[in-house]
């Protein structure tokens, strides 16, 4: 075979191979585009799985915050109890010394 012949053999081959070729790049494309689009979907998925986390702890916050807000209502009204009852309880203690008597509890001093 001189150079021509395979020359000629080579272009033949090359021909024949092209669509062969061709529909590899192809079936390539197809393959990458159809994984960027699970993995888009899977990403979109995640998106909104964690959105509806974000709301229910976004609830769970606010409820804890109405939460707080009554109980701080509360805790200030029991201390406001507390420091009338502590005033009632030294006018009843000392109405007891004076009239000559000794109290049976006389509460701590540094809870005044």
């Amino acid at each position: 075979m001189n150079d021509l012949e395979i020359l000629g053999t080579i272009t033949v081959a090359l021909i024949a191979a092209l669509p062969g070729i061709i529909a590899q790049i192809n079936i390539r494309r197809l393959q990458n585009a159809s994984a960027a689009n699970e993995i888009t979907e899977g990403a979109s998925k995640l998106i909104r799985d964690y959105r509806a986390r974000l709301d229910e702890l976004e609830e769970l916050v606010k409820a804890q915050g109405e939460q707080i807000t009554r109980l701080e209502a509360e805790v200030k009204t029991l201390r406001r109890h507390r420091r009338e009852y502590r005033r009632g309880l030294d006018v009843l203690t000392e109405q007891v010394k004076t009239l000559g008597a000794t109290p049976r509890y006389c509460p701590p001093e540094d809870e005044a």
